[in-house]
C-alpha cells in the first residue's frame, strides 16, 4: 500500500486489494444464512475503485444473487461519515432489505465507524462485535456479541444491521457450478447520480475529518555481530547500547 503525503491519501492500487478477512467472516455467516433459507434474497454491495469491480465479480461465484460496485470520483477521500451516506444512499436504491451484514472493520482504517454510522443513516438499530448467529426467525435474530467482559446474548428484531467479528468459521470455496453461473452475472456500477446522493455529502466536502499530517516513519538500521568469550560479547554489547542511548538522549536535547 502506497501513501501520498502531498494530499493525505492512501494511494489505492489493482494489486494490492484483497478481501477484508471481517467482510470474509461475514460472507461466509450470510452465505450459512441463505443456505438454511434458499429463498433469501442475497446482495453484496462495496464503496470503492473500479479495481474492486473484479473482486466483487469474483465473489459472485458463491451464492449471491447481485453485486454493486458503488464508484465515482466524488466519492474520493470519503471519512467514515461518509462512506456511511453513500452507503445508505446505495442500499436504499437497491430496494427493500431485512437484514445488512458488514465487517466489523477495514484493515487499514481500522475505526470500526462505518457500520454504526450507516445504521443510524438508515433509522434501524444494529449489533456490533457480532462472533455467531445463534437463532432467528421471520421476526429477529438471536446473536452473540463479544465484550470485555465476555459475551453478550442479544435479540434484535427486522431490519437491523449486523457488523461481524472475525471468528473460527472460514469462507467456503466457491463450488464449479457457482463459478460457471458467475460468468453470466454482471457486476452493477452506480455513481453518485445513480443513488441521488448529494454531492456536498460525498467525498472530502462531506468528511468532517481532517488529517493534519500523517507519514511513514522513516527508519535506519545497523547490524552489529558481536564476537569472541561470553564476557568480551557482554562487555560489547554495554558499550554498543551505551552508544546507542547516548546518541538518542543528545537527539532528544536538540
Amino acid at each position: 500500500m502506497k501513501y501520498d503525503e502531498l494530499t493525505q491519501t492512501v494511494l489505492r492500487q489493482k494489486d494490492d486489494l484483497m478481501l477484508n478477512p471481517f467482510d470474509a467472516s461475514t460472507i461466509e455467516q450470510a452465505l450459512t444464512l441463505k443456505q438454511k433459507y434458499p429463498s433469501v434474497h442475497f446482495t453484496i454491495m462495496s464503496m470503492g475503485t473500479m479495481h474492486a469491480k473484479a473482486m466483487l465479480k469474483e465473489l459472485l461465484a458463491y451464492d449471491i444473487d447481485r453485486a454493486v460496485l458503488l464508484s465515482d470520483p466524488v466519492f474520493a477521500g470519503s471519512d467514515t461519515l461518509a462512506t456511511g451516506y453513500v452507503l445508505s444512499k446505495g442500499i436504499r436504491c437497491a430496494g427493500d432489505y431485512d437484514l445488512i451484514f458488514c465487517g466489523k472493520q477495514s484493515t487499514d482504517g481500522d475505526t470500526g465507524q462505518v457500520g454504526p454510522s450507516l445504521a443510524q443513516k438508515l433509522g434501524i438499530p444494529h449489533l456490533t462485535n457480532v462472533i455467531e448467529i445463534e437463532e432467528n426467525s421471520e421476526q429477529y435474530m438471536v446473536c452473540s456479541r463479544k465484550t470485555h467482559f465476555g459475551c453478550d446474548r442479544i435479540r434484535v428484531q427486522y431490519p437491523a444491521l449486523i457488523s461481524f467479528d472475525k471468528n473460527n468459521q472460514m469462507l467456503r470455496s466457491p463450488t464449479l457450478r457457482g463459478i460457471l453461473q458467475a460468468q453470466q452475472k454482471q457486476v452493477e456500477v452506480w455513481g453518485a447520480d445513480d443513488i441521488a446522493a448529494q454531492r456536498e455529502k460525498c467525498g472530502r466536502a462531506g468528511s468532517p475529518t481532517r488529517i493534519i499530517r500523517s507519514f511513514i516513519p522513516k527508519t535506519d538500521f545497523k547490524a552489529v555481530e558481536i564476537v569472541g568469550k561470553p564476557i568480551q560479547q557482554a562487555s560489547t554489547l554495554v558499550n554498543e547500547l551505551g552508544s546507542v542511548y547516548s546518541d538518542l538522549f543528545r537527539k532528544a536535547i536538540d
